[in-house]
C-alpha cells in the first residue's frame, strides 16, 4: 500500500509540475507552408541553406529554391539534359556553391548554384551492384559521407569527386546510418551501436540493444540522443546516459525523427510533434485543425536552423516555420484552464490594489492571470439566484476593498473573489438603474462611486439608492470611460455618439463638446471611447471613427490624428501612455506605438503575435508593474515595451527573376536588342522572419527619376526601353524601419538600331561628307564639261566655217575645170549640183547634229560631184544597216566627208582609173559604224606623193576634222577612227577608215 501510494504521489507530482510548465508556456506561432502555397508535395524530406541566402527544401516531389514568398521548382525531366536524375529528393547539403542532392535512386546529383546546372555521382560507377537509397550526407573535412539505406557508408573526396565504401567493417551493412561531425572526429548511429570515427580508426563508444539510435548534437556540455524510446541525456565520455521526461500519455512523442540545437536550445522531431527543450523544461508543439498557427502535422521528418534563427520544421503535409524574432508581444491566445477551454474575447483589463490582474469576457465570465500571465482562475458565471451571467464588462477593487462587477445584461453585482461569490446590487428589474448595460465603475477623489451605463451617468449613494444623471434626456447617454478633471470639481466622460461630456461634481450638470464642422479645434468625431492622461494637462482621446484626439486640458483645444496623417485605422477603442511622448493605441487594424513629439508611427499586425487585428473598447491598461495589456476579440496581449526586440540583421536583396529576350555579358550585366527590348525584374530580400513585412523600392537608372514603391509585387516591369545604357538596384527596408539593404546593380544595356550604332554614324557621316564632296566635284566637273562643251561648239563652229571655205575652193577648182575643157554642159550640171550641196550646208552649218538620212543625201550630191571632176571614173556606193528610223538617228554635221574626201584626195585620184569607194553606215550595239572602204593607192604611196607636194597646197580637212572629233568625245559621248591598210597579196590595194559614233536620239 505505501510503495502504491508513493507511486501515486509520484505520478501525481510529475502530472502537477508537467501541467505547471505546460501552463507556462507561451505560445508560439509558426508560418506554414503547404502544396496550397506552391509545395509540389507535402512530404519534405531535408532543408538546406546556400551562400546566397536561399533556402532550398527537398521534398519527395522535388527540389524547391524558396526566397520567402514564391518557389523555384526542380524536377526530373526525362530525355532532358540539364535535369535531376530523381525527383525523390531524400537529403542536401551545401558545399563551396555546390548543391549536393541524394535522392531515392542511389546517385547524387550535384547543382551548381551560380549557373544553375546539374551533374550526376553515381555510386554505381564504384560499385555496380549499388541500387540503394541515399539517406543522408554529411561532412567532415574534405570528405562527404554518405549513408545509405541498406548500402552502407560511403565516403567522397571532394578534390577528387571520388567515390569508395567505407574501409569501417562496422560500417559496411548499415542501415539508416546518422552521421555526426564533431573537431577531428565524427559519430556514426547504426542501429543501437555509436560509433566514434577519425581517418583510420574506428571505435564502439556506446551500445544498447534496447535501442534504435536516430539522432544526436551536442547539447551544453552532453549530448542529446534522439531513440525509438524516447529522449535521452548522454555525458560526453558516453558512460551515462540518462532519460528526459517527455509529456505522458504521449506515444508517438517518444519516435524521435530529427534533433536540432542552437543557442542552447534544442528542438527535437518526433511522430508525435515538436518540442523545445531549455532549461531543463520540454515544451510539446502540435498541430489543432481550429489553431491556424499550429504545426502544419505531428509527423516531423526533420529540422533546420538558419542563420537567421529560424526554425524549419519538415513534416509529411508541409513546412512549419517558427521565427522567434517576429514575437514582440506576450499573447494568451487560448484560455485553457483545468482540461477546459474559455471564450477569449476580452472586453475589459483591470489591475487590482493588490496588483493582480483580471480579464472581463463576453461569455466566459471573470478571469484572474497569474504574475507569469498564466490563466490563475476562471469565474465563468457570475450568478446571484435567478440572475447569472457570463459577460463581465467592468471590474473595479473600491479603497474599501470591495470587488464591483458590471455586466452586460444583469447590472451590477458585488463579488467575492475568494468564494467565487456574487450579489446582485442593481438593474433593470429591481428599479435602481434603468439600464443593465454598465461598462465604466469610478471611484472619485472623495470615494464617491459612479456607473457609467448606457442610459447615462449614476452616482451610489448607498447600496439601496442610485441616482441618475443624463447629459441628454433622450438620447447619446452611452458611457464607456470616467476620469475626473485634475483641476476642476469635474467628472470628464467618454460618451458613444454624446461626445465628450464635463459633469460638475457641485452642480450636478452637463457641458458637452463635440464635433463641430467649422471649428477644426473640436473633437473629430462624438463617438468617444477611450481616455488616457499624459501628465496632466494633456487628454489623450480615442474616438470610433475619428482616430486620436490630443485635447489641451486648458485650452479645451483638439488636434486630430486620422488615417489621413498615416494612423492605420480610425477606430481607437484603447490607449495607454508609455511617457516620452509614446501612446500605443489599440485599433480596428491592430496596435499602434504612436510618437506626440515625432507624429510617426509604428504599426503591429498578428504575425507579430497580436491576438487579432480587432480590439475591443475597455480592454486596455497600464499597470503598475510596467507591463501594457490590450484585449481584443480573440485574445489578450502583454509587453513592456522596453523588452521589445526588434531584428537589425538586414538580408541580401537577389534578383529571383529576370524574363526578357536578352543575353547574359556579364553575371550582373545583360544587354537587349531595340526590337524586343520589354524587361520584368523579380526580385526578392531573403529574409524569411517576415517577408510580408519589408518594403521596397525599386530604379531603374537612366528611365526612372525617382525610386519606385513595389506594392503588391516585387517585379518591376518595363514593356519597352529605348536603346541606351541602364542600371537596375532595388532596396529594401523592414517595417519598423530598423534595417536597409540594396541589391547589386544590374547593368542593362538595350542595343541601338543598326542606324544608331557608333559605326553606323561614323559611316554615315563619312559617307554623306563624301557625297557632299562627290557632288561638290560633280558640280565642278559638270560645270567644267558644260564649259566644254561651250567651247566645243564654238570650235565646231569654227572648224565647220573652216571647212566649208576648203569644200568651196575645191569646188570651184572643179567647175573651173570643166570651163577650161569647154564642157558647159558639164560644168552647168556639176554648178547645180554645187548649187544645191551649198543650199545643203547652208542649211547644216547652223545645226550641231543631222539625220543620217541628211548625211546620206549630203553625200551623193557630194560624190556625184567628185564622179564628175574625175570624168566618171569613180563608182561609190552609200548604204545604210540595221537603223530602223534614218531620220530620226543623229550624227555630227559634217563629220563623215572629209573621210569621204580624203580617201578620193589621197587614195583615188592618184589612180587613173577603176577608182571605187563604198560608205556603209551601220548600227551595232550602242555606237554607229561608218565604213568608208576605197581601192586607192594606199596610205605609204600616198605619203611619198604629199611629201614631194608643196606645203602650200596640202589638205587641212583631215587635221580639223581630228581635232573635231578629240573636242567631241570630251563633251558627249565616244569617238573613234580606225584606219586599216588593204593589201592584196602584199600588196596595197586600198584603205578602210571606221568611224565610231554615238547613237543619238534626241537633238539638244
Amino acid at each position: 500500500m505505501l510503495r502504491i501510494s508513493f507511486k501515486h504521489i509520484s505520478i501525481l507530482l510529475f502530472g502537477l509540475v508537467y501541467a505547471l510548465l505546460t501552463s507556462a508556456q507561451e505560445p508560439i506561432r509558426f508560418q506554414n507552408l503547404t502544396v496550397n502555397d506552391g509545395l509540389s508535395m507535402g512530404t519534405i524530406t531535408a532543408f538546406e541553406q546556400d551562400s546566397k541566402g536561399y533556402t532550398w527544401i527537398a521534398t519527395a516531389e522535388g527540389l524547391h529554391r524558396y526566397d520567402g514568398k514564391y518557389f523555384k521548382i526542380f524536377k526530373h525531366t526525362e530525355g532532358a539534359k540539364n535535369t535531376l536524375h530523381d525527383s525523390y529528393i531524400t537529403c542536401l547539403l551545401e558545399v563551396d556553391d555546390q548543391l549536393f542532392i541524394g535522392n531515392n535512386l542511389g546517385s547524387i546529383d550535384v547543382m551548381d548554384l551560380n549557373k544553375h546546372t546539374f551533374s550526376n555521382i553515381s555510386l554505381k560507377a564504384a560499385d555496380a551492384t549499388f541500387d540503394y537509397p541515399i539517406i543522408r550526407l554529411s561532412q567532415f573535412q574534405n570528405t562527404i559521407h554518405i549513408a545509405t539505406d541498406g548500402g552502407g557508408l560511403w565516403d567522397m573526396d571532394l578534390s577528387s569527386k571520388e567515390i569508395k565504401k567505407n574501409t569501417f567493417s562496422e560500417l559496411n551493412n548499415s542501415i539508416n546510418s546518422f552521421i555526426y561531425p564533431l573537431l577531428d572526429s565524427y559519430l556514426v548511429l547504426n542501429g543501437s551501436n555509436i560509433y566514434k570515427c577519425s581517418d583510420n580508426q574506428i571505435t564502439t563508444v556506446f551500445t544498447n540493444s534496447k535501442l534504435q539510435f536516430s539522432s544526436i548534437s551536442q547539447f551544453k556540455k552532453n549530448y542529446l540522443l534522439g531513440t525509438n524510446r524516447g529522449l535521452f541525456l548522454m555525458d560526453r565520455d558516453f558512460k551515462k546516459i540518462t532519460p528526459i521526461k517527455l509529456p505522458p500519455k504521449k506515444r508517438l512523442l517518444n519516435k524521435i525523427t530529427t534533433i536540432q540545437v542552437k543557442n542552447e536550445i534544442a528542438w527535437i522531431g518526433s511522430a508525435g510533434g515538436l518540442m523545445q527543450y531549455s532549461n531543463g523544461q520540454i515544451h510539446h508543439y502540435t498541430t489543432n485543425p481550429l489553431r491556424p498557427y499550429s504545426l502544419v502535422n505531428n509527423q516531423v521528418t526533420c529540422l533546420f536552423i538558419d542563420n537567421l534563427d529560424i526554425v524549419w520544421v519538415g513534416t509529411i503535409s508541409g513546412v512549419s516555420k517558427y521565427a522567434p524574432q517576429l514575437k514582440k508581444f506576450g499573447l494568451i491566445q487560448y484560455f485553457d484552464h483545468n482540461g477546459l477551454t474559455y471564450n477569449n474575447n476580452v472586453y475589459y483589463v483591470y489591475e487590482d490594489r493588490n496588483s493582480d490582474i483580471w480579464l472581463g469576457t463576453l461569455t466566459s465570465g471573470l478571469v484572474k492571470l497569474a504574475p507569469n500571465h498564466t490563466i490563475e482562475k476562471v469565474f465563468p458565471i457570475i450568478k446571484d439566484g435567478s440572475y447569472e451571467t457570463k459577460a463581465i464588462r467592468c471590474i473595479y477593487h473600491d479603497s474599501k476593498g470591495v470587488y464591483w462587477l458590471g455586466t452586460r445584461d444583469e447590472g451590477l453585482f458585488r463579488f467575492n473573489p475568494e468564494t467565487g461569490k456574487a450579489r446582485l446590487i442593481a438593474n433593470v428589474e429591481n428599479g435602481k438603474i434603468s439600464s443593465n448595460v454598465i461598462r465604466e465603475i469610478f471611484e472619485d477623489s472623495k470615494g464617491q462611486l459612479w456607473l457609467g451605463t448606457q442610459s447615462g451617468l449614476y452616482s451610489i449613494d448607498s447600496l439601496s439608492n442610485f441616482t441618475h444623471y443624463t447629459a441628454e434626456s433622450n438620447n447619446n447617454n452611452s458611457i464607456y470611460q470616467i476620469e475626473q478633471h485634475p483641476y476642476k470639481n469635474e467628472l470628464i466622460i467618454a460618451t458613444f455618439r454624446g461626445g465628450l461630456q464635463f459633469f460638475d461634481l457641485e452642480s450636478r450638470k452637463f457641458r458637452i463638446l463635440k464635433h463641430d464642422a467649422n471649428d477644426s479645434f473640436s473633437i473629430s468625431n462624438n463617438n468617444v471611447m477611450s481616455l488616457t492622461w499624459v501628465n496632466n494637462d494633456t487628454l489623450l482621446i480615442g474616438t470610433y471613427g475619428g482616430g486620436l484626439n490630443v485635447f489641451d486640458i486648458k485650452t479645451e483645444n483638439c488636434t486630430h490624428v486620422t488615417e489621413e496623417d498615416g494612423l492605420i485605422n480610425n477606430s481607437v477603442y484603447g490607449i495607454a501612455y508609455q511617457g516620452d511622448g509614446i501612446a500605443w493605441l489599440s485599433t480596428n487594424n491592430g496596435l499602434v506605438q504612436y510618437s506626440l513629439y515625432n507624429k510617426s508611427f509604428i504599426n503591429f499586425k498578428p504575425e507579430h503575435y497580436l491576438q487579432n487585428t480587432e480590439y475591443n473598447e475597455g480592454a486596455f491598461l497600464k499597470s503598475t508593474k510596467g507591463y501594457f495589456y490590450f484585449g481584443g476579440v480573440t485574445g489578450l496581449n502583454y509587453f513592456k515595451p522596453q523588452n521589445i526586440l526588434y531584428d537589425t540583421n538586414s538580408a541580401p536583396i537577389r534578383y529571383t527573376g529576370i524574363r526578357g529576350d536578352f543575353d547574359y555579358t556579364e553575371p550582373n550585366s545583360i544587354q537587349m536588342s531595340f526590337l524586343n527590348s520589354r524587361l520584368e525584374i523579380d526580385f526578392m530580400s531573403l529574409y524569411f522572419i517576415n517577408p510580408d513585412g519589408v518594403r521596397y523600392k525599386y530604379k531603374l537608372q537612366g528611365f526612372d527619376n525617382d525610386w519606385i514603391e513595389a506594392q503588391n509585387s516585387n517585379t518591376a516591369v518595363y514593356p519597352r526601353l529605348d536603346p541606351g545604357h541602364y542600371t537596375f538596384q532595388a532596396i529594401a527596408e523592414d517595417e519598423f524601419g530598423n534595417w536597409k539593404s540594396s541589391s547589386k546593380e544590374l547593368k542593362v544595356y538595350v542595343e541601338p538600331p543598326i542606324w544608331q550604332k557608333w559605326w553606323f554614324v561614323t559611316l554615315t557621316v563619312l559617307l554623306i561628307l563624301g557625297l557632299i564632296y562627290a557632288l561638290f566635284k560633280y558640280r565642278t566637273r559638270e560645270i567644267e564639261r558644260l564649259y566644254k562643251l561651250q567651247l566645243v561648239d564654238s570650235e565646231l563652229t569654227a572648224l565647220r566655217s573652216q571647212m566649208n571655205p576648203h569644200f568651196i575652193f575645191n569646188s570651184l577648182n572643179s567647175i573651173q575645170y570643166f570651163i577650161l575643157k569647154k564642157e558647159p554642159k558639164e560644168a552647168y550640171t556639176y554648178l547645180s549640183k554645187f548649187a544645191s550641196l551649198m543650199r545643203k550646208i547652208l542649211q547644216n552649218s547652223r545645226l550641231k547634229y543631222i539625220s543620217v538620212e541628211d548625211e546620206v543625201q549630203w553625200l551623193n550630191l557630194y560624190l556625184e560631184m567628185e564622179k564628175m571632176r574625175m570624168d566618171n571614173n569613180l563608182d561609190y556606193s552609200i548604204s545604210t544597216k540595221n537603223i530602223d528610223d534614218l531620220e530620226s538617228t543623229h550624227i555630227p554635221t559634217m563629220l563623215i566627208q572629209p573621210f569621204v574626201e580624203n580617201s578620193i584626195i589621197h587614195g583615188l585620184l592618184p589612180k587613173e582609173k577603176d577608182r571605187t569607194l563604198d560608205v556603209i553606215i551601220s548600227k551595232e550595239d550602242r555606237h554607229l559604224v561608218c565604213s568608208i572602204k576605197d581601192n586607192g593607192i594606199g596610205r605609204d604611196a600616198s605619203k611619198i606623193m604629199n611629201a614631194k607636194r608643196s606645203r602650200k597646197h596640202a589638205s587641212a580637212g583631215m587635221d580639223l576634222t581630228r581635232k573635231r572629233l578629240k573636242i567631241l568625245s570630251e563633251g558627249k559621248g565616244d569617238y573613234d577612227v580606225q584606219i586599216v591598210d588593204l593589201k592584196t597579196n602584199s600588196e596595197a590595194s586600198g584603205t578602210l577608215v571606221k568611224i565610231l559614233i554615238p547613237i543619238i536620239k534626241k537633238i539638244d
